[in-house]
């Protein structure tokens, strides 16, 4: 068995071989077993760009994108629907039934690394945003 302690996304691909050495006195026999290959998983990441939000009344849609180093996939407990519910961005389609309400972006499980998440609020201002100018902020 082989412990490697503190290892690096760099150290990915590295190759390892046991070689075991025997002297009885006589002889020396030497033993090598076959070449293995380190392979080294990154930790899943997500973040969504945008920061929690509100929006008018009016609006139809949101663009959202993430940064990830893997495929994100976009859920909600909105009522709305994504344009695509995989990828790094996405543009959400409001549903006129929606409030105030929820959007996730997760990370793939990537072997024994978990899934990581990331949410932003979003909140629909019922006001007329035309008469009286909002910039979301």
């Amino acid at each position: 068995t082989l412990n490697l302690n503190s290892v690096a996304v760099a150290d990915n691909g590295k190759q390892y071989r046991a070689i075991v050495s025997f002297d009885n006195g006589i002889t020396t026999c030497e033993l090598t077993s076959d070449v293995v290959t380190l392979t080294v998983e990154t930790t899943p990441t997500v973040d969504i760009i945008e920061d929690n939000q509100s929006v008018c009344a009016s609006e139809t849609s949101i663009t959202l994108n993430s940064t990830s180093n893997g495929t994100v996939n976009w859920t909600t407990d909105g009522n709305g629907s994504f344009a695509i519910n995989t990828g790094t961005s996405t543009t959400y389609t409001i549903d006129i039934t929606d409030e105030d309400f929820t959007i996730t972006a997760t990370s793939p499980t990537v072997n024994l690394c978990p899934a990581v998440s990331e949410t932003i609020d979003i909140s629909i201002l019922k006001i007329d945003c035309i008469t009286f100018p909002w910039s979301g902020n």
